[in-house]
């Protein structure tokens, strides 16, 4: 007689092998995962640089960051150029159109700029005009001629020459008539100068040589 199998446990070990070589949903397996205290599956994550989508991989965050940076900087530079080119005119005591017009006359027109001082409320008027590079020429010959020895001839013979070529007018007395529009002639006249008087006029000549010297900076002229 032939042994008995428990159909049963059979059965059970059928099942067993069957549901072992099938595939359970990825539900039912967590679920079961979970039960038996295993940690669940966790899908492989892509790292930032992967390519997620066909239009690329999207700006990192520190390269935006760089570029607004960057116009920040850009910005304040403008900026600050804006207010040094303010504060230019008011240290020169002009409006932007008063400038305008220097520059013009220099730099479009091609002729010399004149500015009339006065003085002594009103009692002294002084006109002094900007100066040719010939004038500078007619300087250093006189140089040549002369060769002063120490620097503070040197620097007075030049602002002679400088004021000679810049004077057009001192009160009734107009350098630019035909009979005085003559160089010996007027640095005849500064040779005649009081001392005092003549250190007054290198000053106020000073200060409008460095007028026109900073409306014609290129940082000033970008402006224009």
């Amino acid at each position: 007689m032939a042994e008995e199998q428990d159909v049963p446990t059979v059965g059970r070990a059928a099942v067993s092998a069957f549901l072992g070589g099938a595939t359970m949903p990825e539900t039912m397996r967590a679920a079961k995962q979970a039960e038996a205290g295993i940690k669940p599956d966790l899908p492989e994550q892509k790292g930032e640089g992967d390519q997620t989508e066909a239009g690329g991989p999207e700006q990192p965050v520190e390269e935006a960051h760089a570029e607004l940076k960057d116009l920040e900087t850009r910005l304040e530079a403008a900026e600050g150029r804006m207010d040094r080119h303010a504060e230019t005119l008011r240290r020169l005591n002009l409006t932007k159109e008063d400038a305008a017009k220097i520059i013009d006359t220099l730099m479009v027109r091609g002729t010399r700029h004149r500015e009339t001082l006065r003085l002594l409320n009103g009692r002294v008027s002084i006109t002094f005009q900007t100066r040719l590079v010939a004038d500078g020429d007619l300087l250093n010959e006189v140089m040549e001629t002369r060769r002063p020895q120490y620097y503070a001839g040197v620097s007075a013979e030049a602002w002679r020459h400088y004021l000679a070529a810049s004077i057009v007018r001192y009160n009734d007395l107009r350098f630019d008539d035909k009979t005085l529009d003559d160089y010996d002639t007027r640095v005849a006249w500064v040779r005649g100068l009081q001392e005092p008087v003549f250190n007054m006029l290198v000053i106020e000549l000073q200060e409008f040589d460095a007028k026109i010297k900073a409306l014609l900076k290129p940082t000033f002229l970008r402006h224009f």
